[in-house]
């Protein structure tokens, strides 16, 4: 979703190149914001999240999602990258590396079956290869739009920190057992593995954004701002910007009028 709202976004800045990377940048943040959590807590609470979804049965499947989440947490990101190349009108870019990354997914898949053995062995050895190659692509698009390593981190490296510290911090909070006095007195299992997971999951949302925020005040409330124009349609947004001006407002408007546009 924040990849389509990029695309016509960066497409419209293409001839303004510091515009074209504010606005790559900003929707790379919103986009780790959201989705990098979402993957590392994936990946923490695997076993626990597809036997409650799925069912005991399908516990065998753990070792394979997580070498998906491992990539997905590159390749998310890649999709607001598809977009600014898109917009640049380079789409060869995606092209070329998909094409060099050819022969390592044909060395990735012997080297998984035969010496890491299995499916699980393939599904890691080919997340690393679409891993690195994501990061290549990267690359050469940080080149081609002049982004610095510095500036690219500082919108990235707080939300990757954040998602870290959420992610062990609910393996710890997993491993104490916290809540095994509640979820003993449940005689059902599957009711207590999902009450498990949901508390697990509202303490990791909760604690990831806390630590976000800490961390990178000024950046939270920048994503905050533009989820908001995104989810929010414009009319609604005007529409509450006008109740909030006549609430805060005298009768006598002038005095806010200027307040009030700069809201809008």
């Amino acid at each position: 979703a924040v990849a389509q709202v990029a695309l016509p976004a960066l497409a419209a800045a293409r001839d303004r190149l510091e515009e074209f990377r504010r606005i790559y940048l900003e929707m790379l943040r919103l986009t780790a914001t959201l989705s990098t959590p979402m993957q590392i807590g994936a990946f923490v609470l695997a076993d626990l999240g597809i036997a409650v979804i799925f069912g005991q049965q399908w516990l065998g499947a753990v070792p394979v999602f997580r070498a998906y989440l491992g990539f997905r947490l590159i390749n998310t990101l890649l999709e607001i990258t598809d977009a600014a190349t898109s917009a640049m009108g380079r789409p060869d870019i995606r092209l070329a590396v998909d094409a060099a990354q050819l022969p390592f997914f044909v060395a990735g898949t012997w080297f998984g079956l035969t010496v890491w053995g299995g499916i699980a062995g393939v599904a890691w050895s080919l997340a690393i290869v679409r891993a690195v190659a994501g990061l290549a692509y990267f690359a050469v698009v940080m080149r081609v739009t002049r982004l610095q390593i510095g500036e690219t981190l500082r919108y990235l490296l707080p939300n990757a920190l954040a998602g870290a510290l959420m992610g062990i911090g609910v393996h710890v909070v997993r491993g104490m057992d916290v809540f095994q006095g509640v979820i003993a007195l449940m005689r059902q299992p599957f009711l207590a593995n999902a009450l498990n997971l949901i508390v697990l999951t509202l303490i990791g949302a909760a604690g990831d954004f806390a630590i976000l925020f800490a961390l990178d005040r000024a950046g939270f409330k920048d994503v905050a701002r533009i989820a908001w124009e995104i989810v929010v349609p414009e009319s609604l947004r005007s529409w509450i910007a006008g109740r909030r001006w006549k609430q805060t407002c005298p009768p006598n408007p002038r005095p806010c009028a200027s307040r009030f546009w700069r809201m809008r």
